[in-house]
């Protein structure tokens, strides 16, 4: 939503994305540690990612350089090679895949920031092939008999998330004195959670940490919680010029 209706663009939009980026980045390394199988392919994992991360911020400059927006599109290629050989690694050690892309992301940000049009066939790829591939994988996983069979468990997984953020994100808005109706704009975008929550279900269910019934109840809630919140923000929240004009001045 902050991308299609470019708030991206201004310093509130940057600021939303940034910490969306570096609570998802936080949240998936603490879930990798905590339930990865510490042996030899984690640590090749490690090991791998660092020295990448370490050598690979000149060589796509370069590389981009040469095949000079080529029809057949290297740069995607390029791309997409270094995050599936990262993403195996994690797998096999028992940490989570979407990892590497958060990290990768980071050292090359500076470089997808002076290629949007890179940037643009990136996110067409993911979205139109990658993720309705995994969001029919969780989605086929869900028992709708046990969903409507706890609707009571539904709607209290579904206020626990969303009032427990807004209680810990509004008063954060205050301190910071934003206006009401942007404070409350970011408390509801803050409140969603779609494609990191259902990662963590699937991982918990896959790993034996809970059952389908829960894990059912989990991904229900998690997407009630991403649309709920987006739609309210978005119809009703979603800031005025003046608005953005006063955070501005402050930032």
């Amino acid at each position: 939503m902050i991308i299609e209706s470019g708030l991206n663009e201004r310093p509130l939009g940057k600021l939303i994305l940034a910490t969306f980026f570096v609570t998802d980045l936080g949240t998936v390394i603490v879930l990798g540690l905590l339930f990865a199988e510490i042996g030899f392919y984690f640590w090749l994992f490690a090991v791998v990612t660092a020295v990448v991360l370490f050598i690979l911020p000149p060589i796509p400059k370069r590389y981009f350089a040469l095949v000079e927006n080529h029809p057949s599109e290297p740069e995607v290629k390029f791309t997409f090679v270094i995050l599936c050989a990262l993403a195996l690694l994690a797998v096999k050690g028992g940490s989570e895949a979407v990892l590497p892309a958060y990290l990768v992301g980071a050292v090359l940000a500076n470089l997808f920031l002076k290629n949007r049009e890179l940037v643009k066939r990136l996110r067409a790829e993911t979205i139109a092939l990658l993720t309705p591939f995994y969001f029919l994988k969780a989605g086929s996983l869900v028992d709708l008999k046990a969903v409507l069979g706890s609707l009571g468990v539904l709607v209290v997984l579904f206020l626990a998330k969303t009032v427990s953020k807004f209680l810990g994100l509004y008063p954060a808005g205050m301190l910071f004195k934003f206006t009401p109706r942007i404070n409350m704009y970011n408390t509801m975008l803050m409140s969603t959670g779609l494609t990191f929550g259902t990662i963590f279900a699937l991982y918990g269910f896959k790993n034996g940490i809970i059952d389908k019934t829960q894990y059912s109840l989990l991904v229900v809630a998690i997407t009630f919680t991403a649309i709920i919140p987006t739609l309210i923000a978005q119809s009703f929240f979603f800031p005025r010029k003046e608005d953005l004009d006063k955070f501005e001045k402050k930032t």
